[in-house]
């Protein structure tokens, strides 16, 4: 049995502490110190794992006397809404839920996200726990304290940053993986591939490799963790490097309905940034292949033609978060662990790049 800890520390006195193991025995007793200073105990997660990891539900239940509430989300898109939202806040008001309440979040990255958001915003912020489930959530989405919900389709429009004061990343939870969330989870790993200082990547060897699964997570935590302690509200661009990928790709995905993965999703947002860097000039020839044999390694669902639409395509990405005062901002690569950002880029420039990703 296998287990690392990490604690960060933030400007404003906030610690949060995150757990790797390979057991969920591992981390019990970190768990049992937060809930035994809390007075009420909400659980959040989703119906398939409610049912796929009742038994650690039922240790977690064990660890209180208190009766721990349990919110489950029937399906995937009655997650990170508006909705959603409200009815959580009632549900934690309706049962006297206080400052000292706690909650715990059990999911992929919409659950962490979601129960976050509440967790930061009732009462002006209670305690909470993060628990992700899937490889994605456990190497970017549900580490670094961004809390969020969509609105109108627009992702991740409404959030805040608050910390959990536990992260526990159980990697026994992997092991019920379906194809579709594996691609979202290689899809950020190739991103952390491509982000990382070139010495660092060499010790990930393959994509995901089992044996190495607990040190390729603490890796990409550490490198992540590195940049959230040092720019946790976002605003100096050091935390800017995580997005790579993520303007095109969110586009997509939007376009797609989300019937297109996160995961899938960023790849192709990553395709795009790798195209545009050639036509730009941006990236080194002699990286340009081997970027584009792990950006190309993974087979992916293909862009259908609505996704491709060029005009509801720019209209997203003009309204991206990260565009700020710009009329749209693109991270691009020049080389492995060397970004460039680029604003206003002009218009017919985009829409050839994205017609030669529909080639590609």
């Amino acid at each position: 049995m296998q287990k690392t800890i990490k604690k960060y520390t933030f400007k404003n006195s906030t610690t949060t502490e995150i757990l790797v193991v390979d057991n969920f025995k591992l981390s019990k007793e970190k768990i049992l110190g937060h809930i035994k200073k809390t007075d009420k105990i909400c659980l959040i997660t989703d119906s398939f794992c409610h049912k796929t990891f009742k038994k650690k539900i039922a240790e977690i239940k064990k660890l209180s006397p208190l009766e721990t509430k349990v919110f489950i989300f029937p399906k995937k898109d009655e997650i990170k809404n508006f909705n959603s939202y409200v009815k959580l806040m009632e549900l934690l008001l309706k049962n006297g839920f206080g400052r000292n309440s706690l909650i715990i979040a059990m999911g992929g990255g919409s659950v962490t996200d979601i129960a976050g958001f509440v967790a930061a915003t009732y009462m002006r912020g209670i305690n909470w726990i993060s628990m992700p489930t899937t490889l994605l959530s456990q190497i970017d989405a549900g580490i670094g304290g961004k809390t969020a919900i969509n609105i109108s389709h627009a992702k991740n429009m409404a959030g805040c940053f608050h910390q959990p004061v536990l992260t526990v990343c159980d990697i026994s939870f992997l092991k019920y993986l379906n194809k579709e969330a594996k691609i979202s989870g290689i899809g950020e790993f190739i991103k952390y591939l491509l982000i990382m200082p070139p010495k660092q990547t060499l010790s990930l060897t393959g994509l995901i490799d089992k044996k190495t699964l607990l040190k390729t997570i603490s890796a990409c935590i550490e490198f992540k963790m590195k940049m959230v302690v040092k720019d946790e509200q976002d605003k100096k661009s050091i935390r800017e490097a995580l997005n790579f990928g993520h303007t095109a790709g969110h586009a997509f995905e939007t376009l797609s309905r989300e019937n297109l993965s996160h995961g899938a999703s960023i790849i192709w947002g990553m395709r795009f940034a790798y195209l545009l860097s050639l036509k730009l000039n941006i990236l080194d020839k002699e990286y340009a292949s081997d970027i584009k044999k792990l950006l190309w390694k993974t087979n992916l669902p293909p862009l259908k033609i609505n996704y491709l639409n060029f005009k509801n395509f720019y209209n997203l990405i003009c309204k991206d978060k990260k565009t700020g005062l710009h009329q749209n901002r693109f991270l691009l690569i020049k080389k492995p662990g060397s970004l460039k950002a680029k604003n206003n880029i002009d218009k017919k420039v985009l829409k050839e790049t994205l017609v030669l990703l529909g080639e590609a």
